[in-house]
């Protein structure tokens, strides 16, 4: 029969649960049983379940609760009474009971005991809790016979842990997708972790095959030493170090790399490691690199402009890494072309120069740079494979002067390459730097021609003027009256063609000083063209000068003087290089945007590659010295004032022959 503890008045309950009076003997023992000792210790037991927050249970073998402690109430919101007897698994959330279930019986058979059993405890409200318990199996014990388990709330340590591991995970992932190269190593720079853009750099796909390696191993043999001795000569509270290094990749090849570093310490504040954030600057090194050598270039420029040029296009080929450059530029009808592999030559000229890749490409005058597949694509299959068959890649680009080509500027490369936008940029700025000693070079040329022309110009009224002063003052009292007009005339003609020399040459140092000024005012352009006409009629009373228009009048906000002078320049060239008897024809074409004037004449024409050159300041066309005025600016003035009242001037081939100039002159 099992006995419970005695009641109040010393009464027991047997199987039946009625009330048994104790007899005199089995008071005694009862007495013996609970010894004033015993019962305090029991207080002290029973106070510590009843206050910790912990839960005591005791389970049966189902896992059936046989007892919970008081706490249950506070922690879970069920009273006691409320589990007694039910299953405790059915407490536990779906996805832990089963795996919670088999661990018990594992563990428990096995060992007795399972420690660190995590698992959620569901409220009353509907809510779980985390809970780490550990069971002991007391079911041999006498006075257990179940399965104890000692539970804690572990709730706020598990979000503690989660978002701990959240912010790893995103600091991992940061890391790991970092564009910049991540290392951290220990003191001696054994790497003790790398990202996967530090695998990359490194040439590697795999962490694994660089983690336990030393840095050294990675960073130029040369510049081991300076590596070592930064990492020794760190001081206490230095931020990150940065410095340049060549590092050598897998299989060799060898790049310039910034490398940012920080020294870690320990908990204890010695120092523990570094972690380094490295980034790959080649090309930016590269680009820097190319600058210093293009200054150093530009810095050694002399006055020569052709060796000026030849000096920009080695050094882009040096910059660039090519193994062949060529330059080729047109110069009054004739092709020449500077190559690198004969330098010391300079520019030689090229005859029948049109299966030549270089004045192929001048020619077409693209404005965007072009490799070896554009120019295939382009139909210059014969060109590349006569010069081409050796080099894998060309970069070529066209020089331009005031939208004009000018040169061809060509690099070949031995091998198949990828041109970065540092590359393009320096083939931008050789190409500039071209285009101003191509400036400089026309100019000079411009210039050398105006000597040669204005020497040989004012030769001739000057020793008019010498000779015939000479005859009147020794010979003049002596003369003939016809004679001595005619001498008198010559020297007038000789000043006046002096005279207009010399205004000419102030006119040009007005426009550029910009002191040419425009009053303008509404004319009629046909009596403009009329009155140029009668002018020169009276000049060259010889030749037939017409003026037309398919309206009666072409008015337009005008300065009536200047065009008046741009009509006699075009009237007079008309007269110059065209056969005598030939008229010469205005055209006046009024339109609802401004009034086209046309000039035309029977001559020769002009050269094609001369037809836009020949309004520019002292050029002089070499076959037909197209100018109404010996120094070679009539037609540069002449643009100049169209320009100043908004328009333009152009020449065009007459059909039939001659020449056309036209300027048009926009409403305001």
């Amino acid at each position: 029969m099992e006995e419970t503890a005695p009641g109040k008045g010393g009464k027991r309950k047997g199987p039946g649960g009625r009330e048994k009076r104790s007899s005199p003997d089995e008071k005694r023992h009862l007495k013996t049983r609970y010894s004033p000792f015993e019962k305090a210790e029991e207080g002290f037991f029973r106070a510590l379940i009843e206050s910790t927050n912990e839960v005591i249970g005791v389970l049966d073998e189902h896992l059936n609760i046989r007892y919970l402690s008081p706490s249950t109430e506070r922690i879970s919101g069920y009273s006691v009474r409320e589990v007694l007897g039910q299953n405790a698994l059915s407490f536990f959330h779906p996805d832990d009971a089963g795996e919670l279930a088999e661990r018990l019986a594992g563990e428990l058979l096995e060992k007795g005991m399972a420690d660190n059993v995590q698992f959620r405890w569901r409220r009353k409200d509907g809510s779980y809790r985390w809970h780490e318990a550990t069971v002991f199996d007391l079911r041999e014990h006498p006075a257990v016979r179940g399965i104890v388990v000692n539970a804690r709330d572990i709730t706020d340590r598990k979000r503690a842990e989660a978002a701990l591991q959240e912010s790893e995970e995103r600091y991992r992932r940061l890391v790991n997708t970092s564009p910049d190269a991540i290392v951290i190593t220990d003191i001696s720079g054994r790497i003790l972790m790398i990202n996967q853009a530090g695998t990359a750099l490194l040439g590697y796909e795999d962490a694994g095959e660089i983690v336990g390696k030393n840095v050294l191993e990675f960073i130029a043999l040369e510049d081991h030493a300076r590596a070592v001795a930064s990492m020794r000569t760190r001081t206490p509270g230095e931020s990150a170090r940065r410095e340049e290094y060549v590092l050598v990749k897998r299989g060799g090849h060898r790049i310039w790399a910034e490398i940012s570093a920080s020294l870690l310490r320990d908990a204890e504040g010695r120092p523990a490691g570094f972690i380094a954030i490295t980034r790959d600057i080649t090309e930016h090194k590269k680009a820097r690199l190319g600058m210093e050598k293009l200054n150093r270039c530009f810095l050694s420029l002399g006055h020569n402009s052709m060796e000026n040029i030849a000096s920009i296009v080695r050094t882009g080929a040096d910059i660039l890494g090519a193994q062949l450059a060529h330059y080729g530029r047109v110069e009054k009808g004739r092709f020449f072309l500077f190559t690198s592999q004969e330098a010391e030559k300079g520019f030689l000229p090229r005859e029948n120069p049109d299966r030549l890749l270089a004045y192929r490409l001048l020619r077409r005058g693209e404005e965007i740079p072009l490799l070896r597949e554009d120019l295939r694509r382009q139909g210059l299959e014969e060109e590349l494979e006569e010069i081409c068959r050796d080099f894998g890649e060309i970069l070529s680009y066209c020089v331009k002067l005031k939208g004009e080509p000018v040169g061809n500027l060509c690099f070949f490369f031995s091998e198949k390459r990828q041109f970065t936008p540092a590359d393009m940029d320096i083939l931008i700025m050789l190409s500039r730097a071209l285009a101003i000693e191509e400036d400089r070079w026309l100019y000079e040329q411009g210039l050398r021609d105006f000597i040669d022309v204005a020497s040989h110009e004012l030769r001739h009224p000057l020793a008019l003027l010498s000779g015939f002063s000479e005859l009147l003052e020794e010979h003049g009292t002596e003369m003939e009256e016809s004679a001595r007009k005619e001498a008198l005339s010559a020297i007038r003609l000789s000043t006046e063609r002096l005279t207009n020399i010399a205004e000419g040459l102030i006119k040009s140092s007005l426009l550029e000083r910009q002191l040419f000024t425009i009053e303008r005012r509404e004319v009629d352009l046909v009596v403009l063209a009329e009155g140029a006409a009668m002018e020169m009629a009276t000049r060259f009373p010889e030749r037939d000068f017409q003026v037309s228009c398919p309206r009666k009048a072409a008015f337009a906000s005008v300065d009536p003087g200047r065009v008046h002078d741009v009509l006699i320049i075009l009237m007079e060239n008309a007269v110059k290089y065209s056969s005598p008897g030939s008229p010469v024809e205005a055209v006046v074409e009024p339109g609802e945007e401004g009034v086209l004037v046309s000039v035309l004449d029977r001559g020769k024409g002009v050269e094609e590659e001369n037809r836009s050159r020949i309004f520019e300041r002292f050029y002089q066309e070499e076959k037909a010295q197209y100018h109404s005025e010996g120094l070679g600016l009539g037609l540069y003035l002449a643009r100049r004032i169209v320009e100043g009242h908004g328009g333009r001037i152009w020449h065009d081939h007459r059909p039939g022959g001659g020449s056309a100039f036209r300027f048009f002159i926009p409403h305001p």
